[in-house]
């Protein structure tokens, strides 16, 4: 993957109307392939998974694609006028994404396809790992792409299988505690 924190700034003023025309024009095909691809990955994920465990797997690995997506249309290198579009667009087209796999989700409840509980699960896995929440992931002021996603803080007690959980002693060199 090519990283981005190397990329030169553009002013309005580094390239004529019309370069700029063919270099945006260069960028809107890109993405749109990008997309093309990613909402066929989607569509085969909404097809192919039959429970919440399948489910979250795909989400988080479209997720990571949509994430250097966000990070190459907010770049601090793009003039602020480009940026805002581009990332105005693509927040539109993430928050569709999502509201496409709720809706799928509810229609195959509705049409027999999935037990309430079932689908309750999904949107509960769908809600967690939201396609939303990669416009966090922007690219910093100075380019560099953000390294690791945090992680939701759980809390023990809540943890599936709590009950099995147990109090661990610390280890010390000794090994007499």
């Amino acid at each position: 993957m090519t990283p981005l924190d190397h990329l030169p700034s553009l002013a309005l003023e580094t390239f004529t109307p019309d370069t700029y025309q063919r270099l945006f024009n260069h960028l809107r095909q890109a993405l749109q392939s990008v997309t093309t691809q990613w909402s066929d990955d989607l569509g085969k994920t909404l097809r192919l998974s039959q429970d919440r465990f399948a489910l979250g797997h795909d989400l988080v690995q479209l997720r990571t694609r949509l994430t250097r997506r966000v990070q190459l249309v907010s770049h601090p290198s793009l003039p602020a006028e480009a940026r805002d579009s581009f990332t105005k667009q693509t927040a539109e087209d993430i928050a569709r994404s999502q509201q496409q796999i709720v809706d799928h989700i509810q229609r195959q409840a509705n049409e027999g396809h999935l037990s309430r509980t079932e689908a309750e699960g999904m949107l509960d896995v769908v809600r967690e790992h939201s396609f939303e929440a990669v416009m966090a992931f922007a690219a910093n002021s100075a380019g560099q792409r953000v390294v690791a996603a945090p992680l939701r803080e759980v809390n023990p007690t809540e943890a599936p299988g709590s009950k099995r959980w147990r109090k661990i002693r610390p280890f010390t060199a000794r090994g007499d505690e």
